[in-house]
């Protein structure tokens, strides 16, 4: 099987994008409508740092909930605590589901640490390994709280460096100047991502 013919592992993270509010889940519920609209049944493994999944709720609410799988996570951060599970979920989905898989993190997330964890459970997915890759890492970036949370989260450097994908939200909200100087600042940071 080419790589062009594995099954897509699409994580989406990111030290703003983790916070409540950044865009996440609007950018994953666009990556379903998309799957949905090219005829694929996706699924999502859902993490959550509390107890409950919030956003797995908005997306079992979904018009298309019977063509979408969820596995959720919860009570921990799939880049630690939760790893093992992480692994579980990734084998579980590639063995009884057919379509893109996405992965949502916490906030707390650490989204190179969250990639490797999804390598070895490729790896670790036996007959189910050259089925499936890691397609991207999706980092959301708050164009409004970059600043504030760029001081106090101290992975920011190493989950942008780790995206290939960054997208800025909320960018309607930020004068253009300023937008211009994020976008720079994001391209010095991490020049391959697009």
């Amino acid at each position: 099987m080419s790589n062009d013919e594995r099954r897509p592992i699409h994580v989406i993270g990111g030290f703003v994008g983790g916070f409540v509010g950044s865009g996440k889940t609007t950018l994953l519920l666009r990556m379903l409508e998309r799957a949905w609209a090219d005829g694929e049944s996706p699924a999502v493994i859902m993490n959550e740092y509390g107890e409950r999944s919030v956003d797995g709720k908005l997306l079992g609410d979904h018009d298309h909930k019977g063509d979408l799988t969820i596995a959720e996570l919860v009570s921990g951060c799939v880049c630690c605590d939760l790893a093992g599970g992480l692994t579980d979920a990734v084998i579980s989905l590639l063995r009884t589901t057919s379509g893109p898989i996405f992965v949502e993190t916490t906030g707390l997330a650490i989204v190179d640490q969250v990639a490797r964890a999804i390598e070895r459970a490729l790896g670790d997915a036996g007959a189910q390994r050259g089925r499936a890759a890691l397609a991207s890492v999706i980092v959301t970036v708050d164009a409004t709280r970059f600043r504030e949370v760029s001081q106090c989260w101290r992975h920011m450097s190493a989950d942008l460096r780790a995206a290939d994908t960054i997208v800025l939200t909320k960018c309607d909200r930020v004068a253009p100047a300023d937008l211009d100087r994020l976008e720079a600042l994001l391209a010095r940071r991490n020049p391959r991502a697009r």
